[in-house]
């Protein structure tokens, strides 16, 4: 029998997740204490995204949803607490931001923010949080057609996984002399057990 094990937010796209013992599944992915998964995304000075691919210590920023605000910790940085108020959308200031192709623009965060992120990533960067009146949507490749919106996820709202697939593809790695993987390398919103390897798909 199937049964749900873990729910994993990630407010800021390629930072760490948070743990969640409930949440709310929405169109554009989960939310708790209406913060949405990858809500905010960090960009270089062009716009770009910037992820654990090319920055792990990405890995190492570690959200906190607090009553106002989200609080961010990362080695060797004082902690970082953004408010979680939206801005008015006319008058809040924005960048233009990329990710995977698609332009849209994004409120932008302080100088303090930019600061506290370049300082802990080791390169000049920004916060960037999406705009109410952006919209994004997963390839219509992958969805057939369907309008499924998504926020800076890198393709789809919602990322599943089962306890089955990681255990069948250790098996491989381990044959090979390579070492096991845990969960978190995959970033997952929703981790279910009880079910055969990839049957999730």
């Amino acid at each position: 029998m199937p049964v749900l094990t873990e729910l994993n937010l990630y407010p800021i796209k390629s930072c760490a997740g948070i743990s969640l013992r409930e949440a709310t599944l929405t169109p554009a992915g989960l939310m708790h204490e209406h913060i949405y998964d990858r809500e905010w995304m960090v960009v270089d000075e062009n716009g770009s995204f910037l992820s654990q691919r090319q920055y792990p210590k990405m890995a190492l920023i570690s959200p906190r949803i607090k009553s106002e605000t989200l609080e961010l910790r990362a080695p060797g940085m004082l902690r970082l607490e953004i408010p979680l108020d939206l801005l008015e959308p006319e008058s809040a200031p924005t960048l233009e931001v990329e990710v995977w192709g698609t332009k849209l623009k994004a409120y932008d965060c302080d100088e303090t923010t930019a600061a506290w992120f370049s300082n802990a990533i080791g390169t000049k960067c920004r916060l960037a949080r999406f705009h109410p009146h952006a919209t994004r949507f997963a390839s219509a490749k992958w969805t057939g057609d369907v309008e499924a919106p998504a926020l800076f996820a890198d393709g789809f709202p919602v990322l599943v996984i089962s306890q089955a697939s990681l255990e069948d593809l250790n098996e491989k790695l381990t044959a090979q002399g390579r070492t096991a993987l845990p969960m978190n390398r995959f970033r997952p919103n929703i981790v279910i057990d009880g079910i055969g390897a990839f049957e999730e798909d």
